[in-house]
């Protein structure tokens, strides 16, 4: 076991227990006090992260579970968008013991479907250890998401792990660049590119002309800025028609040699504790998310 791996089983079962004897509120606020450094404001959001706490807590528009289900939210990106952006689904299956992993190709993505960031990535078969991840899925497929996160949306959604198509992005040399759309009401507002999936993860962030945004996080910048994806207009189409009557939600793409793919719908970035530079730029973003739209 590498520390690691140590260190993320601490997290949850402390984030478990924690969830267990506290009220959604109180822990969702603790999380933020934690992850941020300030006590969350809820009576009277202002900032993103506290707006985001707000819907975490109230929302509860029953499309949400569909939406953060990577199998479910398949037919719904077909009702809006058709299946041209949609990657091939080889197989989906219930149980960790049905996957024969000696049968699936030199490089694989196994996705669960009911998380965030629960996935196994094989980039070299030879190097790969199919016993650890069978152990891994089995821990995961036995986890309901909303346990330690009391983020609702994932709160029952019947687990399946996805086998799709792997994309493999020769630029890169590995994972492609992801692309996360942040959109309100319906409307994109800035981007922000991940690269270095698999290893040093970095990202830059854009407004939708493919500006520097002034927009900052705690993660570590791209060496070298990006160059505006050719079909970026077709992206943001993309965003907008799958964003289209939600409050928040933010549109994850991969474009890989000029093709458009649909990744995963997000709604609550960064689990609301996004670290933003400075207070105002928290409150700016907030503005853009009207929580009295629904009903507050």
């Amino acid at each position: 076991m590498d520390k690691a791996w140590i260190e993320k089983e601490m997290r949850y079962w402390v984030a478990r227990a924690a969830a267990m004897v506290l009220s959604e509120r109180q822990f969702v606020c603790l999380k933020g006090l934690i992850r941020t450094g300030k006590w969350p404001e809820l009576d009277n959001p202002v900032s993103i992260n506290d707006k985001m706490r707000w819907l975490m807590l109230n929302h509860r528009d029953e499309r949400l579970h569909q939406l953060v289900d990577k199998y479910r939210v398949r037919d719904f990106v077909r009702e809006r968008i058709g299946h041209t952006y949609l990657t091939e689904l080889y197989d989906v299956y219930e149980n960790v013991r049905d996957i024969n992993f000696n049968a699936l190709p030199e490089r694989f993505i196994l996705k669960t479907n009911h998380a965030s960031g629960w996935n196994v990535v094989c980039l070299d078969k030879n190097q790969f250890d199919a016993r650890r991840a069978r152990n891994q899925l089995n821990k995961w497929m036995n986890r309901d998401y909303w346990d330690h996160t009391r983020e609702w949306a994932y709160k029952g959604v019947p687990r399946r792990i996805l086998w799709e198509q792997f994309l493999y992005d020769p630029e890169q040399g590995g994972l492609p660049r992801d692309y996360k759309i942040h959109c309100f009401h319906g409307e994109p507002k800035f981007i922000q590119v991940f690269e270095d999936m698999d290893s040093d993860l970095k990202r830059n962030l854009y407004d939708c002309e493919w500006n520097q945004s002034p927009i900052t996080e705690g993660l570590p910048e791209c060496k070298q800025p990006i160059e505006k994806p050719k079909k970026l207009q077709e992206m943001l189409w993309v965003a907008r028609k799958l964003s289209e009557g939600l409050p928040y939600v933010r549109v994850d793409l991969y474009y890989v040699r000029e093709q458009i793919y649909f990744g995963e719908m997000t709604i609550y970035h960064d689990s609301a504790n996004s670290r933003y530079k400075t207070r105002e730029m928290e409150k700016e973003i907030g503005n853009w998310l009207d929580l009295e739209e629904i009903g507050r």
